[in-house]
């Protein structure tokens, strides 16, 4: 029998989830702030490289190895993809065999997309060269277990019967347990140094950081006038990028889900569906529950709907029929939008980028209903036999999904915590083990500043104004800062001296963010120093605080 074609699906699935890493550094990048913006996609490059090369060393090996015995882990048979020859297949949980290296290749995309997932946890406050460290060693003692459980002729999960099509707990639910610990971690654990920056002691830090973190949940409570200018340079600075990247996401997730199924077969074709009919069913549902909720239509929105259903239907895309992939997606939309709209966890969690919720709830919700709506007939489409789920009189499916979810949750988040509780112990001896980016009081970390090179293409601009009486009008409570166009200075205005103005006090203070300013504002009237622009890392946040401390007007947004 002829397989050409299904060896070019499988290395073409294999590009499809490579591109999804691009797609989840532009959705991180474009939805934090633009200080933190190229580190975000660097990030992901780089843990995706670091991740590659784990696989390639041993981590294939201590997945999918065959020679094991162990309920838990692999051995080091395949390490460097040696051993390896045309005869070594793969049957864990497929009906049909596939080469071992072309299969290797494949899964090596999950591993790499998996790290990719957990770096928008490091976003404004997280230093970049030990979350790199931490990947490998987090893809080595979580990753590979908790696939080796489930994807493993010998693991216990598998051993136990349980289903999960493309990774619905060794990819979604491990990393939201993950991203959880490393916020917990970088949240509660405060690094004291001396003035040559040496750590002296590690202490307990309740967050002091959480006025510079606001969520989506927050927007609502703002006033007409707009964010303040702390607000302004935290909260999604591009959202074009941020969609861009979810729909290469999505676009990927095809490769991922339907890829899983090894051949180019009428089964791949009811995951394909399935995949995509759990997208845009719960992106639909999740913009009109805003829209229920009294919000405007959000591309933020549909994007975070549609994510929700990705995930849900991951673990049953390839057991389910296609129309319960509008369960799925749709009620996976409205479990991760209930759980957002907890004040007490929103403030527990200060994780702006919901990824403990999207993926660590949404995984949960999707092994749950893979437990239900497993078919049996689905399965038979490429002659494999199983016994299907509630819907086939299966009803003991459900605690054998859950057990799995959970397992691997909390599997994955106390691991997680002890390995990085035990790299902020070393940083006490190894300062570049620090988890926690450096910041001085009342500054933003900006990490694309402190620790890259290069700079985002994105600067956050922030300037002080003081306004005139005519100008006033515009910052009365419940009047907004009507938006211009976008000014830029000349260089003579740039340069000219600061004077400085005592009768400033007395008047209401503008800050203009990212080159908006009010209607009829004239910047040749007022002496803009250059070390009044962003110069420093800390200057945004400074100007910001001053002019929030002191009662000043909110200037316009940023978007």
């Amino acid at each position: 029998m002829d397989t050409t074609g299904d060896y070019a699906w499988i290395m073409a699935s294999t590009a499809l989830v490579f591109m999804m890493v691009p797609g989840i550094a532009l959705f991180y990048s474009g939805l934090r702030s633009q200080t933190t913006a190229l580190s975000l996609i660097w990030l992901s490059m780089m843990a995706v490289s670091v991740v590659s090369i784990q696989w390639f060393l041993f981590g294939y090996s201590l997945v999918f190895t065959q020679t094991s015995t162990s309920r838990f882990i692999g051995n080091f048979k395949y390490a460097l993809f040696l051993n390896i020859d045309q005869d070594d297949a793969f049957a864990g949980v497929r009906a049909h065999d596939t080469p071992a290296m072309v299969f290797g290749l494949f899964q090596g995309m999950f591993a790499a997309f998996t790290i990719a997932l957990v770096t928008g946890v490091i976003a404004e406050k997280g230093r970049l060269l030990p979350f790199l460290i931490f990947s490998f060693f987090w893809t080595s003692l979580v990753y590979d277990p908790i696939a080796y459980w489930l994807w493993n002729e010998q693991g216990w999960g598998n051993h136990m019967g349980g289903l999960d099509w493309a990774g619905g707990t060794p990819v979604h639910i491990c990393s939201g347990a993950a991203t959880l610990a490393y916020t917990v971690m970088l949240k509660y654990i405060r690094v004291t140094t001396d003035d040559t920056h040496s750590i002296t002691s590690i202490s307990h830090d309740a967050g002091s950081w959480k006025k510079y973190i606001f969520s989506r949940a927050q927007r609502s409570k703002r006033l007409p006038s707009g964010p303040t200018a702390l607000e302004a340079g935290l909260e999604s600075h591009n959202m074009t990028n941020a969609m861009l990247g979810m729909l290469l996401v999505w676009f990927g997730w095809f490769g991922f889900n339907a890829g899983s199924e090894l051949k180019a077969n009428m089964r791949a074709v009811s995951t394909f569906i399935a995949t995509n009919i759990a997208a845009c069913s719960g992106g639909v549902a999740y913009t009109l529950l805003e829209r229920m909720a009294g919000q405007k239509w959000s591309g933020l929105g549909f994007c975070t709907g549609a994510f929700a259903g990705l995930v849900a239907i991951t673990p049953g895309a390839g057991y389910v029929p296609p129309w319960a992939a509008l369960i799925f997606g749709s009620t996976a939309a409205a479990v991760c939008f209930g759980f957002e709209a907890i004040k007490w966890l929103e403030d527990f969690l200060e994780e702006p980028l919901h990824i403990t919720i999207i993926h660590g709830v949404g995984g949960l919700w999707g092994m749950f209903l893979t437990g239900i709506f497993a078919d049996k007939n689905i399965a038979l489409l490429d002659g494999s036999v199983i016994d299907g789920g509630a819907i086939n009189g299966n009803g003991k499916q459900i605690p054998i999904q859950l057990a799995g979810g959970f397992g691997g949750f909390f599997y994955s988040f106390f691991v997680t915590l002890g390995l990085l509780i035990i790299m902020q112990f070393l940083s006490i001896y190894f300062p570049s083990l620090e988890l926690r980016a450096r910041s001085r009081r009342g500054a933003l970390v900006n990490l694309d500043e402190e620790e890259l090179e290069d700079t985002g293409a994105y600067r956050l601009t922030c300037r002080y104004h003081p306004l005139t009486h005519y100008e006033t009008q515009y910052s009365r409570p419940g009047s907004a800062l009507p938006q211009s166009g976008r000014p830029s200075l000349s260089p003579s205005i740039q340069n000219q001296p600061h004077h400085h103005h005592h009768h400033h006090s007395q008047h209401q203070q503008y800050i203009e963010m990212d080159g908006h300013s009010p209607t009829g504002y004239s910047h040749s009237q007022h002496h803009i120093g250059p070390h009044q622009t962003r110069s420093d890392v800390g200057l945004p946040a400074r100007i910001g605080q001053m002019a929030y401390d002191s009662g000043g007007s909110r200037g316009s947004g940023s978007r």
